[in-house]
């Protein structure tokens, strides 16, 4: 019977800003790798990847669009050079002449890679929570219609705090989320998670319980979230507003969530329903709202800039609650700069961060137990990485400051009443190693820190060791 056959070869071309040789030589593989990934997930068969210099650095991606039971070899695109062709699972990489040229971890082609195919993604900035910040299936930047996901973290942390604000404990346990995915299109996603914390030595389980949400993504640009919400650490927040720990010890946050992602701006509105009541309940409605802007001010080469700006609202009261409680509103905001400086790979320096904060305290609700109505404060972190090691240093002002989802270190309000302190002097410094293995796969680390009261000569410190394995796998 008659037929017509047809095959389309795409040939995709990546360019850094102005020909500018910023690309790693020592990155280039997993650069590779992560092409072909996302083309493999489409049905596409990705026939070569690879980088070619001439006088400028160009990148060479070759897609074959035909049937994957295709089985030719598109020809080499960079005619003239000297190559080497390396076989990997799923794709073929070719790889030519590599000259020495600067190192730094956000590649503009890959960047651009992600617009097309997904909601924009922020600068691969690391911080010292990074740890904590394994992928999920919300990056999934090739579309799969089903995912799955197994986080496993132990921990072991002991805190030696002597003050006046909080008493010292230890942390010790393992924390497991398998997390399953459907997507009938790119705009949506269907998810449920499973939420287990055991401390060690304790008969009961701290959590256990299910999660569901739904993703829905209108746009590029705008991610809906109802169900369990992409929290915690992720937010973004700095200490004195929210505490890292509550990644130990709180619950999940459930409610909505709303993330806004531009080329110079990007931001995130939720609201954590933290406690319901039904009618006649004795108990008080508990709910959180909070909100992170960051305008992208400079992107140089290897300097960025942001404008920050963060607040965090908490609630509790209600009408149909049988509780004798007062209803109490409380807010933490926070305004200011962070700057990053990215190595260029020449040698241990990976990058040196600067986060400068001015800090307020605002009572909306006037209640009995609350020493002070409004107070404020300074902070100011630096956070250099040294290859697989940071370091961090900073220094925190408070007057009359209270917060209450943040790092108690950094109240004024004592465990005691009679030891309220309007002023808080401290200085804070840590180290820490922190290793990826296996294509982000686990993920080691150990560190301690430290905290200085400046006024009394208290010294309070910290030290940690952490695992985690986080399993991802896609199916069409």
């Amino acid at each position: 019977m008659p037929q017509s056959l047809c095959k389309n070869y795409i040939h995709l071309v990546f360019s850094t800003k102005r020909r500018q040789d910023l690309i790693p030589t020592d990155s280039l593989e997993g650069f590779f790798h992560y092409i072909g990934g996302i083309v493999n997930g489409y049905p596409w068969r990705c026939r070569t990847v690879g980088a070619n210099w001439n006088e400028n650095m160009r990148k060479n991606n070759a897609i074959d669009a035909s049937s994957k039971n295709n089985n030719s070899i598109a020809a080499n695109s960079a005619k003239g050079a000297t190559s080497q062709r390396v076989v990997r699972e799923g794709y073929h990489t070719w790889r030519t002449r590599r000259p020495n040229i600067p190192h730094i971890q956000s590649i503009p082609f890959i960047i651009l890679l992600t617009l097309l195919l997904t909601l924009p993604a922020a600068a691969q900035i690391r911080d010292d929570y990074d740890y904590l910040k394994l992928p999920t299936l919300l990056e999934d930047t090739a579309h799969h219609k089903f995912a799955a996901r197994f986080y496993c973290h132990t921990f072991f942390k002991n805190n030696e705090y002597f003050g006046d604000f909080v008493k010292g404990y230890t942390l010790t346990g393992y924390h497991l989320q398998p997390e399953f995915s459907y997507s009938p299109n790119r705009k949506l996603k269907v998810q449920a998670l499973w939420d287990v914390l055991r401390y060690h030595g304790y008969d009961k389980f701290s959590k256990n319980k299910p999660y569901f949400r739904i993703v829905f993504q209108p746009t590029e640009s705008i991610r809906i979230i109802c169900g369990y919400l992409d929290g915690n650490v992720r937010h973004g927040l700095i200490e004195p507003i929210y505490d890292p720990e509550r990644y130990l010890t709180a619950e999940m946050e459930n409610g909505l969530q709303i993330n806004l992602l531009r080329p110079h701006y990007g931001g995130e509105l939720w609201l954590n329903w933290e406690k319901m009541i039904l009618w006649g309940d004795p108990w008080q409605e508990r709910l959180v709202v909070g909100h992170l802007s960051k305008f992208h001010v400079a992107d140089k080469y290897r300097f960025k800039a942001d404008v920050l700006g963060e607040f965090l609202v908490a609630h509790r009261g209600g009408q149909i609650d049988s509780c004798d409680g007062q209803v109490q509103s409380l807010s933490n905001a926070a305004v200011g700069m962070d700057f990053h400086w990215i190595g260029n790979g020449g040698g241990c320096f990976r990058q040196l961060s600067v986060r400068a904060m001015a800090v307020g305290y605002h009572a909306i609700d006037e209640t009995p137990d609350l020493p002070w109505l409004d107070g404020a404060g300074t902070f100011v972190k630096a956070h250099l990485r040294l290859a697989d090691f940071g370091l961090t240093l900073g220094h925190w002002f408070g007057y009359r400051f209270v917060n209450f989802r943040g790092d108690l270190l950094y109240t004024g309000w004592a465990i005691d009443p009679a030891n309220n302190r309007q002023h808080r002097y401290m200085a804070f410094f840590g180290g820490y190693y922190s290793k990826r293995y296996f294509d982000d796969t686990f993920v080691l680390r150990t560190g301690v820190d430290a905290w200085y009261d400046l006024a009394t000569g208290n010294l309070e410190y910290a030290y940690m060791l952490s695992m985690a394995v986080n399993f991802r796998k896609f199916w069409r």
